[in-house]
């Protein structure tokens, strides 16, 4: 056998071989991607609970309902002095007006804390056309009762969903129990499969 049909020959293995190669990269490549996982079938269910006041997050808003532009005026000017005074003590980390509405970041003084500190700062006509409310962070219990239609059952919350944040008037203390009313998806054996929407109920 010659030199050239020698070299034919193992250019032809070595391109058999690529080729033997690359189909079976593609078929391997090809199964990972049809691979699918399948979801359980959900249902809707729904049910209410008393959640407690865990604490709260680092966004509130102090709003004016004022009817008396006067007494707006001298509300509004009291609350960006003390304001002023939790900034530079670091109680806050920031403020801003915007119209009716004063958004503030909390620092080393909780929402509430925040509020009552301002509320006692004004008089009563003051303090009784401003409300506020701040990110909420509110500890549903262990156990809950859910319906999907006519069935009701004792369900489980997932650990990971046990605290959930919700937007809520600055009312309550830290322990204070609230009523709410949420909703989720479950499986066909109860188990809660998804985020949990949550409802102030007061």
């Amino acid at each position: 056998m010659d030199k050239n049909r020698l070299t034919q020959i193992l250019l032809a293995v070595f391109v058999a071989l690529i080729f033997i190669s690359s189909y079976v990269s593609l078929t391997n490549y090809n199964t990972q991607q049809t691979t699918v996982s399948t979801s359980p079938p959900t249902y809707f269910a729904q049910g209410f609970a008393k959640a407690k006041v865990a604490g709260y997050g680092n966004s509130m808003s102090i709003n004016f309902t004022c009817k008396n532009q006067t007494i707006e005026s001298g509300a509004s000017n009291v609350i960006t002095a003390n304001l002023t005074k939790l900034y530079d003590n670091n109680s806050i980390f920031n403020f801003y007006s915007a119209g009716s509405s004063i958004p503030i970041e909390p620092g080393n003084m909780s929402a509430y804390g925040i509020y009552s500190f301002i509320k006692g700062k004004l008089s009563a006509q003051q303090a009784n056309c401003i409300s506020a409310s701040a990110i909420t962070i509110l500890q549903l219990p262990a156990i809950v009762n859910l319906s999907v239609g006519t069935q009701t059952n004792q369900t489980h919350i997932p650990q990971g969903s046990i605290n959930q944040s919700l937007q809520l008037p600055l009312n309550y203390t830290i322990g204070s129990i609230v009523r709410v009313k949420f909703s989720t998806a479950v499986t066909s054996n109860w188990t809660i499969y998804g985020p949990i929407n949550l409802v102030f109920l007061r």
